[in-house]
């Protein structure tokens, strides 16, 4: 496609403004930093409020689940929205694997049935451009790695991963039914920090880079949740990528719908796998040390190998990971938890 993007048309403060959801998150927070510096205006909807919920647009604090109640004006296609919006980014969602396990009812009631409830919102202000934070959860285990996102079975293991893939179902159909355009992003395992330590993970994250880190400044053990997987080192694997790679993706993917290109589902992640065990070698070579290591069960829900297929996305979206290397990834977490912007906010 080679249609060049007419920005005026979607002009507010002489900026296109593109709502995101779960702006004040890890994810959300360096999305909207990307759509900034790509000439967008990022308007952040999130139910809580981190110091970089306002930074790079206009915050507003409310439930997206509600929006059409509590401000059913704040955003549209015509001159009485608030915001004349040419695209939604959806990062909101409950997203730990864990409690998904063991209280499904909140991961549908707000991943499924909310997102619905907002879909149908914003088609009634006229705003078809959606993208939409899917996951490789959707993905279960697989017996053919890389995954490819045109031949893989659908199996998730999590009612998170499911509630990912019924909201995936969901978009397929109001393609149909309603030219409602999506890009669905299925996440392999977002990491690393911003590189200006503007914004990064906030204290207690639960994913294995920022556990480890983690448990080197507050001298706590770090425990590896099983060894007698069917893999190289006996750990889990994963594709890791840097978050910064993941928010340059999603402005892709928005400057690919405002362009009129059709609904795609694209795997975002570095295309290679990780063991845990290769995380704890490459914090000890960037960090210089280690926690105490334990030995743990494994976790519910936790597939044993995940690796990207992202040939798809690069062919799309003219995207491609340039940060994802370990290094770059643990260099970079580990300079934010040691910033006094996450110090400031952990005090």
């Amino acid at each position: 496609m080679n249609k060049t993007i007419d920005r005026s048309m979607f002009q507010s403060d002489d900026k296109p403004c593109v709502l995101v959801t779960g702006g004040s998150g890890y994810v959300g927070g360096h999305i909207c930093k990307a759509l900034s510096e790509a000439g967008y205006l990022p308007v952040n909807i999130d139910r809580q409020e981190t110091a970089w919920s306002s930074t790079w647009g206009p915050f507003h604090k409310m439930d997206f689940r509600y929006i059409d109640k509590v401000d059913p004006w704040l955003c549209g296609t015509s001159s009485s929205s608030q915001y004349n919006v040419c695209a939604v980014i959806h990062c909101a969602a409950n997203s730990l694997v864990g409690p998904s396990v063991t209280d499904p009812k909140v991961y549908y009631d707000n991943n499924v049935i909310g997102t619905i409830n907002f879909l149908n919102y914003l088609g009634s202000r006229g705003i078809n451009n959606f993208v939409f934070s899917s996951s490789s959860s959707v993905y279960g285990n697989q017996e053919i790695i890389p995954i490819n996102e045109d031949f893989a079975e659908l199996r998730p293991l999590t009612s998170y991963g499911r509630s990912k893939q019924i909201i995936e179902g969901v978009l397929k159909d109001y393609n149909i039914a309603y030219d409602f355009r999506s890009v669905a992003l299925r996440y392999f395992n977002a990491c690393g920090a911003d590189f200006d330590q503007e914004v990064g993970q906030v204290k207690d994250a639960t994913h294995v880079i920022a556990r480890i880190l983690e448990s080197i400044i507050n001298d706590e053990p770090f425990t590896i949740f099983g060894n007698d997987y069917d893999t190289y080192d006996g750990t889990c694997i994963r594709d890791y990528t840097h978050v910064w790679d993941l928010a340059l993706a999603h402005v892709s993917a928005v400057d690919y719908l405002i362009k009129g290109g059709p609904s795609e589902v694209l795997n975002l992640g570095a295309g290679e796998g990780q063991s845990v065990k290769d995380i704890i070698d490459e914090v000890n070579e960037t960090v210089g040390r280690l926690p105490k290591i334990k030995q743990g069960d494994r976790r519910a829900g936790d597939p044993e190998i995940v690796v990207a297929d992202i040939w798809k996305a690069k062919h799309t979206l003219g995207w491609a990971p340039q940060f994802s290397d370990l290094n770059t990834i643990v260099e970079t977490a580990w300079k934010w938890y040691n910033s006094e912007n996450f110090i400031r906010r952990t005090e």
